[in-house]
């Protein structure tokens, strides 16, 4: 969904234009864009099936980075490195999934697991610490190039080095303008190279945090409380559920669902309490590892945990994925502590990790039989066309781009309404990003269907694509404000002001907007 809100239809305009641009109304441009940028160059050399490819290789280092630091990571100790964080990330089906899309998340995860062990590795490289701190500043650089929620990662990191730093009395004053030092050095590496993202912002809408704090192109303050939704999360809904978050995501969250809208597997809420069993089992350096780890992952989880009290907008597990990796490496590090307990009467080691073996088996068989279920083999091998397998995937979608494409002019400009998805459209089309354009439109003009025509005619919009699905499921959702009111202003004016064109079922409905009532 989101590759073809943003990931992809970016790139699709720096390609077409040969420059970084701001071209429409589209806040999601103003995000970090390092992984789009990747996508852009793959999709410049194949085509669009490159990016999904890129993110599925940060999928791939992302496994090979938890395989290694199983040697000298949390699981020291096993000269073999046995898989076992490989396994718990594995665990997780929204994981696997979305490395088979045109997404950033695994980017980030990557570069946040990263910045994390080259932290570590400063503070046990003592001969190469700058070198390692920088690395950490250099990986949480890419993080914070990649995406906003990113942001949380430098205080991570901070705590993280407090957590294990060397406190020896007498010695205190020392040890902090060393931290200090320490922190100043990966955080200034760490702006250099998220820097440049911040100056493309500055140039294109004025604000270098594009569309956050400072408002910018096509931005204002009602905009702004739209896209936050600020009272509407858990402390103001179910303030309980705050303490039971960890349970819910793990429980009731569904790839795709309502709620947290990912299926993550148990084992990270099932093993992460079980260092507390095998924790003396562990050897100094070990446990010097993991408290820097929930050090970490803790700054991180505070973080998500505000967001999701104070906007229903921000309940995503997705958002918490920054810290998967570190998690899945203390969730390895249980497992192996396993093995040190007695095993009898009841070996709990080889049962915890025949669970799970059983669930990694059952997440793999699913990843599976959910890719045989889209059949892309049919198309990748010349058996469909592209045209034929969009269709089937995108349904009305799809056949409503074509429309666009095909029958209507060069020079039309088509605004969308509830409609975020133009990556498809060929000629000019104002995507509904973030679902607000007709409730901003009523707040600035009020409710008179003709002058809100004769305002868009004087922009230059053509026609109008009205997702009437789109609509409905907001109405009977009823998150969105969208009053009666609303509804009935805008009856009026494709009744009154448009002329319907084309209807794709019961999904969309495209208008000729008439200069003239």
């Amino acid at each position: 969904w989101d590759g073809l809100v943003y990931h992809l239809t970016g790139p699709k305009f720096y390609l077409r234009t040969g420059r970084v641009v701001h071209p429409l109304d589209l806040p999601y441009l103003g995000f970090p864009e390092l992984v789009e940028m990747l996508f852009a160059w793959g999709m410049g050399l194949t085509g669009e099936r490159a990016a999904a490819v890129i993110h599925w290789l940060y999928g791939l280092l992302m496994v090979g980075a938890t395989l290694l630091t199983a040697r000298n990571g949390p699981q020291r100790g096993s000269h073999e490195g046995r898989p076992y964080a490989a396994a718990v990330l594995l665990s997780a089906p929204t994981a696997v999934l979305l490395a088979g899309w045109p997404y950033v998340d695994l980017a980030l995860m990557l570069y946040s697991t990263l910045a994390f062990l080259a932290l570590v590795r400063s503070l046990e490289d003592r001969h190469h610490s700058r070198a390692w701190l920088i690395l950490s500043g250099a990986c949480a650089g890419l993080a914070l190039s990649t995406k906003y929620t990113a942001m949380a990662l430098l205080p991570a990191l901070a705590l993280a080095l407090l957590a294990v730093q060397s406190w020896r009395p007498g010695a205190r004053a020392r040890a902090l303008r060393r931290a200090t030092c320490d922190l100043l050095l990966l955080g200034s590496t760490a702006l250099l190279l998220w820097s440049p993202w911040l100056l493309k912002n500055l140039l294109l809408t004025g604000n270098p945090t594009y569309p956050f704090f400072f408002g910018g192109l096509h931005w204002d303050d009602w905009r702004a409380w739209w896209f936050d939704r600020p009272g509407t999360g858990l402390a103001y809904t179910a303030p309980w559920k705050l303490l039971t978050a960890p349970w819910d995501a793990t429980i009731w969250g569904i790839e795709g669902a309502e709620g947290y809208s990912a299926t993550i597997g148990p084992l990270f809420l099932a093993l992460l309490p079980l260092l507390l069993l095998v924790w003396r089992k562990l050897s100094p350096p070990q446990r010097r590892w993991l408290r820097a780890g929930l050090a970490f992952c803790a700054v991180l989880y505070l973080f998500w945990l505000w967001g999701v009290a104070r906007t229903a907008l921000l309940i995503q597990t997705r958002l918490l994925f920054p810290a998967f990796g570190v998690l899945a490496l203390m969730a390895g590090a249980a497992l192996e502590g396993l093995r040190a307990l007695p095993r009898r009467p009841v070996d709990l080691g080889w049962l915890v990790r025949a669970v799970t073996a059983g669930v990694l088996a059952l997440t793999l068989v699913g990843t599976f039989l959910n890719a045989v279920q889209g059949q892309p083999l049919g198309v990748l091998l010349g058996f469909e066309s592209r045209q034929e397998f969009l269709t089937r995937r995108l349904g009305w979608h799809y056949v409503a781009m074509e429309t666009i494409n095909r029958e209507l002019p060069s020079d039309a400009v088509v605004l969308f309404l509830w409609e975020p998805r133009s990556y498809y459209c060929q000629v000019e089309c104002w995507p509904d990003a973030i679902l607000d354009r007709w409730t901003h439109t009523t707040h600035l003009y009020g409710h008179d269907a003709d002058r809100i025509a004769t305002a868009w005619r004087s922009e230059g919009v053509t026609h109008v694509l009205l997702h009437r699905a789109g609509l409905d499921f907001v109405l009977e959702d009823g998150f969105d404000p969208v009053t009666p009111a609303d509804v009935e202003t805008l009856e009026e004016l494709l009744t009154r002001r448009a002329t319907l064109v084309e209807s794709f079922g019961p999904a969309y409905e495209l208008y000729r907007l008439e200069e003239t009532p």
